[in-house]
Order: structure tokens, then C-alpha cells, then sequence
């Protein structure tokens, strides 16, 4: 995942750790932080307010194609 964009296309962050392409990205609930699933097989949480990294989640066995979160 490279950048967050406002609807006038201007840059407001951007988030780096994936190494191949993401295929999804959810929302936690009380808007703090951001699930992105990748080709790398990883699921990263990132931090919304400062784009670094909170957690990886690895060990998955193919590639990550949708993330939920309940």
C-alpha cells in the first residue's frame, strides 16, 4: 500500500511494508487503525494516525484476498 489520498488528491500518508501488491484493506471499528491483506501473505495493522506499523500477522499459507473483522 503506497498512499492515502483526499478526494482533491492531495497526499495525507503514505503506508510501506507490503512487498508484493494488496488486495484488501479494512477499517477497525473505532477508526484507529488499518487492516491491509497482501500477495506477501501478510496481514499488517497499521496505526491511521502516523501510518506505522502495529502489527504483522504471518503465517498464512496463501495469498490474503479479504480481511473482517467483528
Amino acid at each position: 500500500m503506497k498512499q492515502w489520498l483526499l478526494n482533491d488528491n492531495s497526499l495525507i500518508r503514505t503506508f510501506e511494508g507490503h512487498l508484493k501488491d494488496v488486495n484488501c484493506v479494512t477499517l477497525s471499528s473505532d477508526d484507529r487503525f488499518l487492516f491491509s491483506g497482501s500477495d506477501d501473505m501478510l496481514i499488517i495493522q497499521w496505526n491511521i494516525n502516523n501510518g506505522t506499523i502495529e502489527q504483522k500477522f504471518e503465517g498464512h499459507g496463501n495469498l490474503i484476498r479479504s480481511i473482517a473483522l467483528s
